[in-house]
Parts: C-alpha cells; sequence; structure tokens
C-alpha cells in the first residue's frame, strides 16, 4: 500500500484512527487479532462498538483504509457480528479458495526437503500452518535429530522434547526455557521496557519464576535478555524492542505447555488478558477444535 502512497500505522486500540486520522490523506490503519487473540475480549469488543458510528464516519473520507486479523474462532462469535465494518470484505485464508493448493505445498516442500519430498507431501494436509512447519524444521536444525515423518506427524510432541531437552542441558538452557516463559505471561508482547529491575511487581516476578526453574534468584536480567536474543529467529522475533514467539500457533503450544506447568505462577502473574483468553475451568461437548490449546484449571485451584 506504500507504493500507491499511502501511510500504513500498526494500531492497538480502536481510538487510534481517530487520533492518527488526517483528512485526505491516503492512511491505512493496521490491527492484528483485532478483538482478541483466541476468543474475542469483551473489553476490545466494547471499544470497537462505542466509537463504530464515528469510525464509519471517518471511512467515508475514502482516504482512509483499515485491514485487521482476526482469528477464525473470534471472528465467529456472535458480538462480533455486530461490528458491521469487519463484514465489508474478509478473506478467509483457511478456506478451499485461498489455503495454499497442492502444487503449492509440493513446490514448498521441494524447496526444503528435496528428496523428502513425496514424504512430506502426504503429511501436509495434517495442518494449515504447514509453511511454518518447514520454516521451524530447518531454522531449529531438527534434521539432525528427527526424522521428517516424526515431525510432520506430531510436530506438538517434537517442540515438547526440544524444550526438556533445552531445559535439562545446563543452567544456559534454563535460562533460555525461562526467558520463554516470560515472553508467554506477558502474552507475547514482551517489551524491554519490561524487564527493567526497578519494577518490584515485575522483580518478584522474575524472582518467583527463577526459583520455578532452579535457577538463582538473584540471576541479573540481562542474562534473560542474553537469552531471548539466542533464540531469535527460532523461538522468538523482535519487533521494534518487543520479544515475540515467531508464529501464533508456536505460542498456542508454548502457552498451553507452560501454564499447566506453571499453573500457579501464571494465575499470579500472567497478564490479566492471557489469563482470560486462555484459561477455561470446565470444558462442555459443544466446545469446538478452539478449545485444543486452552489451559484447563483444576478444581483444587477453584
Amino acid at each position: 500500500m506504500t507504493k500507491h502512497g499511502y501511510t500504513v500505522i500498526p494500531c492497538s486500540k480502536p481510538e487510534d484512527i481517530g487520533k492518527w486520522f488526517k483528512h485526505g490523506r491516503k492512511t491505512l490503519f493496521f490491527f492484528d487479532d483485532v478483538c482478541g487473540r483466541y476468543t474475542l475480549n469483551q473489553q476490545i469488543y466494547t471499544d470497537w462498538k462505542q466509537r463504530l458510528d464515528d469510525i464509519i464516519f471517518l471511512l467515508g473520507d475514502k482516504c482512509c483504509k483499515i485491514i485487521s486479523t482476526c482469528r477464525l474462532e473470534v471472528y465467529k462469535d456472535e458480538l462480533f457480528r455486530n461490528l458491521s465494518i469487519f463484514k465489508m470484505c474478509n478473506i478467509d485464508l483457511s478456506s478451499k479458495e485461498f489455503k495454499l493448493s497442492a502444487a503449492e505445498k509440493f513446490a514448498l516442500a521441494e524447496v526444503y526437503f528435496k528428496e523428502n519430498t513425496d514424504e512430506v507431501k502426504e503429511l501436509s494436509e495434517k495442518y494449515d500452518f504447514f509453511p511454518l512447519l518447514c520454516s521451524l524444521y530447518h531454522k531449529q536444525n531438527l534434521q539432525k535429530n528427527v526424522s521428517v515423518t516424526s515431525f510432520f506427524s506430531n510436530p506438538f510432541e517434537v517442540f515438547k522434547d526440544q524444550l526438556v531437552q533445552m531445559y535439562r542441558e545446563s543452567d544456559a538452557g534454563k535460562m533460555q526455557y525461562c526467558s520463554l516463559v516470560l515472553c508467554v505471561m506477558f502474552n507475547n508482547t514482551l517489551a524491554e521496557e519490561n524487564l527493567s529491575p526497578k519494577d518490584k511487581k515485575i522483580g518478584a516476578m522474575i524472582e518467583d519464576l527463577l526459583e520455578e526453574c532452579e535457577l538463582n534468584k538473584g540471576t541479573s536480567i540481562k542474562r534473560l535478555k542474553k537469552s531471548l536474543e539466542i533464540l531469535e529467529g527460532t523461538y522468538v522475533v523482535k519487533e521494534d524492542s518487543t520479544y515475540k514467539i515467531i508464529h501464533d500457533k508456536l505460542f498456542d503450544f508454548l502457552a498451553k505447555y507452560f501454564g499447566e506447568k506453571m499453573l500457579q505462577i501464571f494465575i499470579d502473574h500472567a497478564n490479566t488478558d492471557f489469563i482470560e483468553e486462555r484459561f477455561l475451568w470446565k470444558i462442555t461437548d459443544n466446545m469446538g477444535t478452539e478449545i485444543e490449546f486452552v489451559i484447563r484449571i483444576p478444581d483444587n485451584y477453584i
């Protein structure tokens, strides 16, 4: 869009539109997970609903556009239907029309696997995040120890084994493990400013986490930062001054894995949106695949 003269503005809240709108300026407002990451976030939804008429008025300028990402389970929520601006034009990347074709997956497999292309082709239909799996298999050098068949048959078991090995390897491995937990606890938005030793609340969180990971409570925060830097490109990416897990699907897995292993610490310290979106006490029969990565709270924690 920048080629067409648009100023692209990443946004986190609907009020950002009014804040940055300029009449006559070609502006594209971008929202990631526009109304919640995992389930519909009631507070974000309310913010959109209250400002909807004003935003529709601004869109009448014709120079102003909004583009957003939204998980299918959030998009299908009944409340989301009330946000009419997100129904004007939508593209479902999991639909038959837009998802990767068999030929495209085969071409991708040829790039990454060459001699194992046919083997991977048979397993490629199991996951809608096939490109991510191809990338991670190579970025993490899994080909040294894990066969293509084993990985694509159950990638999350392989990731689980990787985390166990990371933790057992050494104190350096535990530091990397600990830094991943921290990234998850901040709901996949760990800003460098969050790693300040001056913040007592964050200091208490890090102390509890270090103890849980069998590390010295007095460990320097600089070591955590260094561990995050080491994990860049394999598990995390750094955008501006914020660390994030490299892909939403990997974040889903890590959230469930760490959340269940360290439930009390997450209850005590995790980001409130993370708890609201991912913790569940009772699972009922009418719940669909969207609960695959929820963190179930045992009865004795209620």
